[in-house]
């Protein structure tokens, strides 16, 4: 709702209104009170319109980029007015610190476009600092002022500790033989090296990318590299945050924040290889299940923005259902807050390796990268 206030000059407007219409009740002269009637009547009609043009305003973020955890990152913010009117509108902004590319007119049906510069220290939704406009139209009599931004959050993906992939096979061995999790680790390290074992004419269907210029030159025809195969590398990690009861112990919080750090940190690794599939099942208060398939991208940031809003249950046991439809041979890693039970449904039958939250800081394969708290 708008906020409304007098302005400097709608208080000495008040003033003599108020000043004539004594003035012409104690003289007895009409015109005086007529007057003053026209005073009053010109400042209730910029009291009611001067939330006119804030309403006819819209502003909502366009693109929140990748916001990261201890990261400096920016916030993009359109405002925009939808009125018919020609004329320009003015407006005077106020709470913008932090806020860049402000105008001080806005022209109908021209979005403007404004930057907030942010470094958040923690994961999860984060609302927008205060974004005021106010008006004083039509007679600059009454301010109206109304908070751009007010219900508007954007998302933090947490940060991304460092995963050593030979170090986190080794991890998963007890729950496969030793020679298939040695054959894994050679396979996944060839597909996040790129090494390729020959070329090969070039066939319809291949990339120009891979085409080897310097031997295409001197053999006369087009010859491209061809990779070793790596085979489809699987790998599903479920994370439980657990079931909360009352609010954590910071300890215990800062368990559950560096393992959520350390999934972010496998699921970035992992998708190094564009032949890697990678799984997260995530419980808790919102369960989800998101895949994605090598080389980053938007499945990716899937991954981390279910990740970003991973938090404990008010009730044990929610976990989302299994598809049908999950890859073969999989590697399973399953990372879990204080007491967790099992995992519900056909998720507990996958054999796994499970760790707690409390061993996580201990591993030898993971550093940690902590965001710093602001003040």
């Amino acid at each position: 709702m708008p906020r409304r206030w007098p302005e400097k000059a709608g208080i000495i407007w008040i003033t003599l209104g108020g000043f004539l219409l004594l003035l012409g009740l104690a003289k007895g002269i009409p015109p005086l009170i007529l007057l003053a009637t026209i005073i009053f009547s010109a400042f209730i009609c910029n009291l009611v319109l001067a939330t006119s043009p804030l309403k006819r305003l819209h502003a909502q973020v366009t693109d929140d980029g990748e916001l990261v955890a201890g990261d400096p990152g920016l916030v993009v913010f359109q405002i925009w007015s939808d009125t018919a009117s020609t004329a320009d509108l003015q407006f005077h902004l106020t709470g913008v610190g932090g806020w860049s590319g402000l105008p001080n007119r806005l022209t109908p049906g021209q979005p403007c476009t404004l930057h907030l510069a942010v470094c958040p220290t923690q994961r999860g939704w984060m609302s927008l600092p205060v974004l005021e406009v106010a008006s004083s139209y039509p007679f600059g009599l009454v301010g109206a002022a109304r908070n751009l931004c007010g219900q508007s959050r954007v998302l933090v993906e947490p940060a991304a500790g460092l995963v050593q992939l030979p170090g986190l096979m080794r991890f998963l061995e007890k729950r496969h033989s030793p020679q298939e999790v040695e054959t894994r680790a050679t396979r996944a390290q060839h597909a996040s090296t790129g090494e390729f074992h020959g070329l090969r004419p070039w066939r319809a269907g291949d990339s120009r990318r891979l085409i080897h210029w310097r031997t295409s030159a001197r053999l006369g025809q087009p010859m491209v590299r061809e990779h070793e195969a790596p085979g489809r590398l699987g790998l599903l990690l479920l994370v439980d945050p657990g079931s909360r009861t009352d609010l954590p112990a910071t300890a215990e919080r800062e368990d559950l924040e560096r393992m959520i750090r350390l999934a972010a940190g496998v699921a970035r690794m992992w998708l190094r290889g564009s032949e890697r599939w990678l799984g997260l099942v995530v419980a808790g208060s919102q369960p989800a299940f998101v895949q994605a398939q090598g080389a980053a991208g938007e499945g990716e940031r899937s991954l981390l923005r279910a990740l970003a809003l991973c938090e404990p249950s008010q009730t044990p046991g929610a976990w989302p259902e299994m598809p049908a439809n999950l890859p073969g041979d999989l590697l399973a890693l399953r990372l879990y807050q204080g007491e967790s039970g099992e995992p519900a449904g056909r998720w507990a039958r996958l054999a796994r390796r499970d760790l707690p939250a409390c061993a996580v800081a201990a591993l030898t394969w993971f550093q940690d990268v902590r965001p710093e708290r602001g003040p």
